[in-house]
């Protein structure tokens, strides 16, 4: 039975101290010493708690004596009536077994309670048969709830009312479709023109890397008869020959010649083949070897103004595919914009239709009654 109930059928003046018909548990500290204290049937007089309780203490006197617990609020409340004392019975009658904790002081002795095991000292607590924490205040089932019931009513004279308020919100409710379309549609296309930018600036990228990267060596197979490497002594020099063009009879091969073992200050001819090769007989004038050295700046000159004309090239193409990527996307973007609007139009056709139904059927409703 609930405890709850049952306090509250109990008339006072007749019985002021009835009777519970379940288990309790009684927990009382007095500083350290914690008494605990089973009643299959408790008398709910206060005077008969008291009295027991003080005989569990050694030195407690009854005629000195108070108790004492902290409710749900963490508030420490004394007693001094059977009231009091049913009030916190029914605080913790919900709990599966009931457990109260008290304290008894005697005299000037303050109030303490022993630290809890749950997260607060109060009567709410983990007890050691349940594993979930126990609510402070008693639930109530939910079949017990009872909600009221409220039928909507519409009277003939509020049609026009609901008509004025649903001409007003609808096109209020359209418009914020629109803007969120809107705003839909204009996150889409500035992601297409993002990833579309990234992939032009990607490609052009690896273009200009490609321009920029240096031309691969030639491996030259040309062997130079009759020509030894003043470095290394080999002979003959295969692949690439360098001639000085100040000593009348010097000649390196490339790994030599990379090695920088002559003068820093002597221009060196670079032979890629067998036909510009120099006769060891016939050395070189001074006229032959400065048209010989122009001939190779002309040529170090052409090639690296094909690298850059081939850079400008791969640049060129970069940004004019990332110009058709933005045409494309301006295109798509512009084209989904329409359908938006198109799709909004049918959208607010469809919501007036909707809205002259509603106030026609209203007003039918209105006239019918």
């Amino acid at each position: 039975s609930n405890l709850g109930v049952f306090l509250e059928n109990q008339p006072q003046p007749q019985n002021p101290t009835p009777k519970l018909n379940m288990s309790i548990v009684l927990k009382v500290s007095r500083g350290d010493d914690l008494r605990r204290i089973l009643f299959d049937e408790l008398d709910l007089s206060y005077e008969n708690i008291l009295a027991l309780v003080c005989s569990r203490f050694e030195g407690a006197d009854v005629g000195n004596a108070r108790l004492s617990y902290m409710d749900e609020d963490g508030d420490v409340i004394t007693m001094g009536s059977t009231e009091e004392f049913q009030e916190a019975v029914r605080l913790v009658s919900h709990k599966s077994p009931v457990v109260l904790r008290l304290n008894l002081a005697c005299g000037s002795e303050p109030s303490s309670f022993p630290p809890s095991r749950s997260s607060s000292s109060s009567l709410c607590e983990y007890d050691a048969v349940s594993p979930s924490p126990v609510p402070c205040s008693p639930s109530v089932p939910k079949e017990d709830i009872v909600l009221p019931v409220v039928e909507p009513t519409v009277e003939a004279g509020d049609v026009a009312t609901i008509s004025a308020a649903v001409e007003r919100i609808v096109p209020q409710v359209l418009a914020q479709n629109a803007q969120v379309e809107a705003c839909e549609a204009a996150e889409e296309a500035l992601k297409t023109t993002v990833n579309a930018v990234a992939q032009a600036a990607v490609q052009f990228a690896h273009a200009l890397a490609a321009a920029q990267q240096p031309a691969p060596k030639p491996v030259s197979d040309v062997v130079h008869n009759g020509v030894t490497c003043d470095g290394c002594e080999v002979y003959p020099i295969r692949g690439i020959r360098y001639k000085c063009v100040v000593c009348p009879d010097y000649d390196l091969c490339e790994k030599c010649e990379e090695k920088c073992v002559h003068r820093l200050d002597h221009p060196m001819l670079k032979l890629r083949s067998h036909f510009h090769a120099i006769s060891v007989a016939h050395a070189p004038s001074e006229q032959e070897a400065r048209a010989m050295a122009a001939e190779a700046h002309k040529a170090e000159q052409a090639r690296a103004e094909a690298q850059a004309a081939a850079q400008a090239q791969a640049l060129e193409l970069a940004r004019a595919v990332a110009q058709e990527q933005e045409q494309a996307s301006l295109a798509r973007a512009l084209e989904d914009q329409a359908r938006a609007a198109e799709h909004r139009a049918r959208e607010e056709a469809l919501a007036r239709a909707a809205a002259e139904e509603a106030r026609a059927a209203a007003e039918e409703e209105a006239k019918a009654r």
